[in-house]
């Protein structure tokens, strides 16, 4: 690290500094994620960004969408995410 920022020793020694002073413990396997839930109509996750990415394809490229988007290559490709990523990409589309 020292070597990446050369110019910023001070940098290296803040970052140590924090480091020994934070207490952290990560628990592997028990995901933490805020909970967002789901608007009204929508019974799945999979289901709302479903909805999200059709609606954004449609935004951008027109109504209805390339042929790409309704074969379903993309949105396949997109929806089997893990289930962590879909909760995080539902929300931030919001």
């Amino acid at each position: 690290m020292r070597a990446l920022f050369y110019e910023l020793p001070e940098a290296c020694d803040n970052t140590l500094w924090v480091a020994e002073r934070a207490d952290v413990t990560i628990e592997l396997g028990k995901p933490k994620l805020p909970a967002f839930p789901l608007p009204e109509g929508f019974a799945s996750s999979d289901e709302y960004l479903r909805f999200l990415s059709f609606r954004e394809a449609e935004a951008r490229y027109g109504a209805p969408v390339p042929p790409m988007w309704s074969s379903g290559l993309i949105s396949s490709s997109v929806l089997s995410l893990p289930w962590a990523f879909q909760i995080i990409f539902s929300s931030v589309g919001t």
